[in-house]
Parts: C-alpha cells; structure tokens; sequence
C-alpha cells in the first residue's frame, strides 16, 4: 500500500510538473499574443495617422485647386470684359478716323496750338 501510494504521489508529482509546464507554455503563447495584440494595435494607430495625413493633404490639395479655379474665372472674366472694352474702342476708333482730317483742321486753325504737325502751310499760323 506504502508502494501504491508512493507511485500515486509521483504519478502525481509528474502531472503537476506537466501542468505547471503547460501553464508556462500557455503563460509564453499568451505573452507572445500580447505582445501581436500591442502590434497590431500600433499598427492600426499608424495607419490611421497616415489616413489623417493623407486626407489633409487631399483637403489642401482641394482649397488650392479650388483657389486656382477662382482665380482662372476671375482672369476669365478680366478677358471678356476687355474684349467688350477693345471692340468698343474699336469701334470708336473708326468714329474717330472718319473724323480724323476735319478734326486735323480745326485743331491746326487754333492761333494756341502749335503749327509743326499741321499739313495743310495755309493753315499754319503763329501761336499766340
């Protein structure tokens, strides 16, 4: 009986020891499982970060674009309103060139303005 109960002791023994290293190894792969827990948790922090960063970027991008865009219909507009300004000088320079030769004579028959450009002699007169 002493023999019996001495091998249940060991027999015992042998499956605390077992158990105690199954616990161990249970402790290590839970460990190494925290341990891709932590990284995988980093990991996700990283990624979001860059998705941050890379959404302000897309948003910076956009003001610019839309700034550039702005100012591209602003220029737009300087272009149309000076080519309405250029036909209507256009169209007052031909106004103007139909006159031009009767406008000539007059300004050349004032006494106050100088005879130099005149191109009729008959009308160059001393300025007073």
């Amino acid at each position: 009986m002493k023999e019996t109960l001495h091998n249940m002791s060991k027999q015992i023994e042998t499956w605390i020891t077992r158990i105690n290293s199954e616990n161990e190894g249970v402790k290590k792969i839970s460990a190494i499982f925290e341990t891709y827990v932590a990284i995988a948790d980093s990991t996700v922090k990283l990624l979001k970060l860059y998705q941050k960063k890379g959404s302000d970027r897309v948003e910076e991008g956009v003001r610019k674009s839309k700034e550039i865009v702005n100012q591209v219909n602003k220029l737009n507009e300087e272009i149309v309103q000076f080519n309405r300004d250029w036909g209507f000088l256009k169209q007052q320079f031909t106004v103007f060139k139909a006159y031009e030769g009767k406008l000539s004579d007059i300004l050349c028959s004032l006494r106050t303005t100088s005879k130099t450009n005149c191109a009729n002699p008959a009308l160059e007169q001393e300025t007073i």
